[in-house]
């Protein structure tokens, strides 16, 4: 989880089901949800080692399932 850097975690949830939220509320705030976060190869490098996964990992296996169809980005996540 920390290779993606986030800023918000959910649990609870379905998986994906983020894909389909319009607005996330917490508390008395409301944010609405842009577009999907396209993730950058920075995913692929330990913020422990500072070194990046030989095999791409874990931006390779999101990309089997995660493209977008619209600009080929791996969408993982909301902004």
């Amino acid at each position: 989880m920390e290779q993606f850097r986030p800023n918000l975690v959910v649990t609870g949830a379905e998986a994906w089901e983020e894909d389909s939220w319009k607005v996330i509320r917490i508390g008395e705030v409301t944010f609405d949800v842009a577009k999907p976060c396209s993730r950058c190869i920075f995913t692929t490098v330990s913020p422990e080692r500072g070194q990046k996964h030989p095999s791409g990992e874990p931006l390779a296996t999101l990309q089997r399932f995660r493209t977008a169809v619209d600009n080929g980005d791996v969408d993982f996540g909301q902004t």
